[in-house]
Parts: C-alpha cells; sequence; structure tokens
C-alpha cells in the first residue's frame, strides 16, 4: 500500500478524512447491487467535486442546529475537502479494478 503522506502535500490533506471517505464510499459500494454502484460511482463522478463531509442526518441534530457542512473555517473545510478527495479516489478505484472482496 502507498503511503497518503508519500504521494500527497499533507498541508492540503487531512489523512484521517481522507481515509474515512474511502472507507465510507466502499462501504456504501459494497452495500449495492454491483450495478447499482456502478451507476451511483459514474454519476457522483459525473458531477463536479462538493467539499462536503459525512453526511449527517437531520434526525441527529437536534433542534435548530446547523449541519456539520454549514460551519465555514478552515479547518473544516480541509476536513471536507479530503473526505470528498477520499470519496470520490475510492469511486474511481471501484470502477477502474472493480469491487473489493
Amino acid at each position: 500500500m502507498i503511503s497518503i503522506t508519500a504521494v500527497c502535500d499533507t498541508a492540503h490533506l487531512d489523512a484521517l478524512e481522507f481515509r474515512r471517505g474511502i472507507e465510507a464510499a466502499y462501504a456504501y459500494l459494497g452495500a449495492l447491487p454491483i450495478p447499482w454502484a456502478r451507476h451511483h460511482a459514474v454519476s457522483t463522478l459525473a458531477e463536479p467535486p462538493r467539499d462536503v463531509g459525512p453526511p449527517q442526518h437531520a434526525a441527529e441534530r437536534g433542534p435548530g442546529e446547523a449541519s456539520t457542512t454549514d460551519v465555514h473555517d478552515a479547518e473544516s473545510d480541509l476536513a471536507a475537502s479530503s473526505y470528498s478527495r477520499g470519496y470520490r479516489a475510492a469511486l474511481h478505484g471501484f470502477l477502474r479494478d472493480g469491487p473489493r472482496l
């Protein structure tokens, strides 16, 4: 396995969030039938990247509490960008190499 820090400039990547994005993508793709997973990967990659963190459902937030994607500071933007980059990297890997076993 290639080290994330060997490939990416760590000043512009949160390695933990990047890894979380990869794991979330493969968990989601693994829960779908292969044709649906392929469709999700293709349609997601067809859209421009959006720097969003892991989804937080309204039921997990308190009344009137903002979503985690509503916070706009440098640290949360870096984490969201890293998560999104990891998620998209996993989608590329899925389409290139097929499902992980």
